[in-house]
């Protein structure tokens, strides 16, 4: 989509959700990033898009400017319909999708190796004594029977 039809889109679907009936609000509910939620109603979830959307519309030219790198994206009086613990102050937008960040490798020591050794060699004991238990148990209960 051009950018024109992008707001033309946005400015429609704003005129068409009433704030008054809007709710939105992104929430975070434990410690961390990775314990958050969006609670919003379907006139909201209408609104926030349309915001998202016109932020859209911007991109490229934000990208093309040299000094304006982000594109605001704060409250505004008229969004008493947004709420929550997390609000997106701006926008930076990127001209390609990133490079993924590296995972961080796990350097283990020799006593993480030693450790991973000698619980593998502990449950394998564990295992033969259990097996030489039963086979003795088994020959004594013989011996009772048949002695």
């Amino acid at each position: 989509m051009t950018p024109e039809e992008i707001t033309d889109f946005t400015v429609r679907l704003t005129a068409e959700t009433s704030p008054q009936e809007a709710y939105f609000g992104i929430f975070q509910y434990g410690g961390g990033p990775d314990e958050s939620c969006i609670r919003a109603n379907k006139q909201g979830l209408q609104l926030f898009a349309a915001k998202l959307l016109s932020a859209a519309a911007q991109v490229d030219e934000t990208l093309a400017h040299e000094t304006q790198t982000i594109i605001p994206f704060e409250d505004e009086v008229e969004d008493s319909w947004l709420d929550g613990d997390v609000f997106v102050q701006y926008i930076e937008p990127l001209a390609d999708r990133p490079a993924p960040l590296p995972t961080p490798t796990v350097s283990s020591t020799l006593l993480d190796t030693l450790m991973t050794y000698a619980l593998q060699g502990g449950v394998f004991i564990l295992l033969i004594g259990l097996v030489v238990g039963i086979v003795n148990g088994l020959r004594t209960i013989a011996g009772w029977i048949f002695g």
